[in-house]
C-alpha cells in the first residue's frame, strides 16, 4: 500500500509537473521580457536625467550671468543715484544764488524807483525856486 501511495503521489507529481512546466517556463520567459524592458526604460530613464541635468546647468549659467548683468546695473543705478545726489546739491547751491539775485534786482529796482522819485522831487524844488544846500 505505501508503494501504490508513492505510485499516485510519484504520477500525481508527474501529471502536476507535465502541466506546470510549460506554464512557469512561460512565466520565465515573461519575466526576463520584462527585466529587460525595466533595463531599457532604466537606461532611457538614465539617458533623460543626464539630458535634464545638462540642461538644468545650463539654465543654471543663464541665471548666474543674469544675476552679474542685474548686480551690474544695480553698481551702475548707484553710481546715477550719487551722480544725481550731487546734481541735487549743485541744484540748490544755483537756486540759492539765483534767491540773492533775485533780491538784487528787486532791490535794484526799488533804487532806481526812489532815485526817479527823487529826480521828481529836485525837479519839484528847482520849479518852484527853493535851494537845497547839501551838506
Amino acid at each position: 500500500m505505501a508503494t501504490d501511495v508513492t505510485k499516485v503521489v510519484s504520477g500525481f507529481r508527474s501529471a502536476i509537473q507535465d502541466l506546470l512546466v510549460p506554464e512557469l517556463k512561460a512565466i520565465q520567459v515573461e519575466l526576463k521580457h520584462h527585466s529587460e524592458e525595466f533595463k531599457r526604460v532604466d537606461k532611457r530613464f538614465e539617458v533623460l536625467h543626464q539630458e535634464m541635468n545638462q540642461r538644468f546647468e545650463a539654465i543654471d549659467r543663464r541665471f548666474e550671468a543674469i544675476d552679474r548683468r542685474f548686480e551690474a546695473m544695480d553698481k551702475r543705478f548707484e553710481v546715477i543715484a550719487e551722480g544725481l545726489k550731487r546734481v541735487e546739491i549743485v541744484q540748490e547751491m544755483i537756486l540759492s544764488k539765483l534767491d540773492i539775485k533775485e533780491e538784487m534786482i528787486a532791490t535794484a529796482a526799488q533804487t532806481k524807483e526812489l532815485e526817479k522819485r527823487m529826480d521828481d522831487v529836485w525837479s519839484i524844488l528847482k520849479s518852484a525856486g527853493l535851494k537845497l544846500q547839501t551838506v
